[in-house]
């Protein structure tokens, strides 16, 4: 979902298992932190690239 606020753009990402078993959607809970922190590298690291790129 992307969100405009004050001049800036939110962007939320969701997801989880589809049609899990109990033992799936268990191993996807304790996958979380990993895929969370995944994601806010991957977006600093687009940041840090579009800052460069962007302002010259």
């Amino acid at each position: 979902m992307l969100i405009e606020s004050e001049g800036k753009t939110k962007l939320t990402l969701r997801g989880g298992p589809f049609n899990a078993t109990e033992e799936e959607r268990a191993t996807f809970e304790s996958m979380r932190p990993h895929v969370q922190q995944g994601f806010v590298g991957t977006f600093d690291q687009l940041d840090a690239f579009l800052e460069q790129n962007l302002n010259r």
